[in-house]
């Protein structure tokens, strides 16, 4: 039997807390997992996927208010290794534009078309998204190089951005533009295949500047100033969040950043409806997190937000080139804690083919959407409502389908249940501990003469358990990996510390531009403040990002 020395036994009621406390928080962490996997748990839809034989190679997806679809396929034009020259230009552009209606909207539960449109326009298609209010699409087309911007009928042009087949990387040219993002007030593209920048425009389409640069995650330079990308692939505002995340294709990642630019009203500029404001840029793009799931095989295609409880991203991984077996995967994540929620995928024996992009249903993420470029597939997952419910004149509270009647409020009073009684563990296990605690403390103060304040037992600072409990210590994820830097099975959090940096000009080597001023910096603290990066179960080196104006 082995005896503790009295110094160890001083020290017993402390250890005693901190497994008191990392209890109470692990009880709760699975607690709430398991409502959140039990209701993001996503399963193929009967009579999916559709497609094949019906369009070409389906490039975009993405859902409107009255919850159809609407995709971008490719129809009979092919991307093949002879498509571009070794500059990046489309070699068949003198031939003609895609014969077939390029932009579908379909039924997803009768699976008819209800329109079609986009005939001898595109020569190939990529991009397709709804803007922030779901009356217009953008459009991206790689062998152009431009982005549009269309009424959802296709009935007018609203917007052409880049200069049709000529590749560039200046403000008015776009090399292979992949995705957009309509924030409302601002647009971001990305850009895309050569660039492998993000690209800020205002409504209008006048530039405003961009932010990124190519380099594989494995190699980036942590006395980098720019966030770094190898294909941005997708790119989606999070409106709730106030928050921009790229698919980084080849880096097999989800990067995503904070944006909240800031308004100064300017004296200078007075009208009938009062002084103007002006936007200032700089710095209202940081870092935020990044997501890097080993099974995302190192690729990453798309991903999707819903602000379903507190903010979903849904993501799906491309195919594994070095290993055939290895399939591509959706997964779904919660946006505040980065934690992984829940996975999809077809059911055994059926697997995504060349999975390139998906789209989410609404804000309560009821079904997903997947589409394969090939071979040809749209896929339609969805989440299982809660047992006990009558949706007949049901509302929706939290997420869940409540009646007017008792298995409604059952439905919602077992979830709810579930969530107090952990709250009730954690209390309780908070009092016994502290109970402990200060019993220790006052024997202490009887036998030792002298200072014994909590302030002076640690005064250099909390121990670095305490710390890591609440996740603010920035060898946590560090010390859970092994020899070759592989992360468990857990996808904890890696923190540290954030970077900033403001939008600026490109400065390229290959494509001279007159640069465009931004906003300066009014200076102010904001600016300067410092916070936590979440990373989420990355082996890459972090990028060091700084405010440059």
């Amino acid at each position: 039997m082995t005896l503790l020395l009295p110094s160890q036994m001083a020290r017993l009621p402390q250890i005693i807390l901190l497994v008191l406390l990392a209890a109470a928080t692990l009880l709760f962490d699975l607690t709430e997992s398991q409502t959140d996997k039990s209701d993001f748990t996503y399963t193929l839809d009967e009579g999916y996927p559709i497609g094949e034989k019906l369009f070409g190679n389906i490039a975009g997806v993405d859902v409107d208010k009255e919850g159809n679809v609407i995709i971008f396929h490719r129809g009979s034009h092919r991307w093949g290794p002879s498509t571009f020259d070794a500059n990046d230009v489309y070699v068949n552009k003198d031939t003609n534009p895609i014969p077939e209606e390029t932009v579908v909207t379909i039924d997803p539960t009768q699976k008819k078309v209800i329109r079609a449109w986009g005939s001898k326009m595109f020569y190939m298609p990529h991009g397709l998204s709804l803007d922030l209010e779901g009356n217009n699409l953008w459009l991206t087309d790689v062998a152009m190089h431009q982005v549009f911007k269309f009424s959802v009928d296709g009935s007018s042009k609203l917007i052409e951005l880049g200069k049709a087949f000529i590749p560039g990387a200046d403000e008015e040219h776009f090399c292979k533009p992949t995705s957009v993002a309509d924030t409302g007030e601002f647009v971001f593209v990305a850009d895309g295949y050569c660039n492998s920048r993000v690209v800020m425009f205002s409504a209008e389409g006048k530039y405003l500047g961009e932010f990124g640069q190519s380099s594989d995650a494995y190699l980036s330079s942590v006395n980098s100033v720019q966030p770094q990308f190898n294909i941005p692939h997708k790119i989606t505002y999070a409106k709730e969040a106030k928050m921009l995340c790229v698919a980084d294709r080849e880096n097999g990642r989800i990067q995503c950043f904070s944006f909240e630019p800031r308004y100064r009203e300017d004296q200078n500029s007075i009208d009938e409806t009062g002084v103007k404001q002006t936007v200032i840029l700089n710095g209202a793009i940081k870092q935020k997190f990044i997501i890097a799931d080993p099974l995302f095989h190192g690729r990453l295609f798309s991903l999707d937000y819903s602000p379903i409880r507190g903010g979903i991203i849904v993501a799906v991984s491309g195919e594994d080139l070095t290993n055939a077996k290895r399939t591509p995967l959706g997964f779904v994540y919660n946006v505040t804690t980065g934690q992984l929620i829940s996975r999809f995928a077809p059911p055994p024996g059926r697997t995504f083919g060349m999975a390139h992009d998906l789209a989410i249903t609404g804000s309560e993420a009821n079904s997903l959407y997947v589409v394969d470029i090939s071979p040809v597939n749209l896929w339609r997952f969805s989440r299982p409502t809660p047992t006990h419910q009558d949706t007949a004149g049901g509302r929706v509270i939290g997420g869940h389908v409540a009646s007017s009647g008792i298995s409604g409020a059952l439905s919602v009073m077992d979830t709810r249940h579930r969530r107090i009684s952990a709250i009730w563990y954690i209390i309780i296990f908070t009092i016994v501990g502290s109970i402990l605690f200060v019993v220790s403390r006052s024997r202490k103060s009887v036998r030792y003469s002298g200072p014994n304040s909590f302030s002076a037992l640690y005064s250099n600072g909390y121990p670095a358990s305490i710390n890591s409990l609440f996740g603010r210590n920035g060898d946590r994820f560090q010390r859970r990996t092994n020899g070759n830097g592989s992360s468990d099975a857990l996808f904890s959090t890696m923190f540290s510390r954030r970077a900033f940096f403001g939008i600026f000009h490109r400065n390229s080597t290959q494509n001279e531009f007159n640069r465009i001023p931004l906003e300066e910096s009014d200076n102010s603290d904001d600016d300067k403040s410092d916070s936590d990066v979440e990373e989420f179960n990355i082996n890459q080196a972090n990028p060091n990002v700084k405010i440059t104006v």
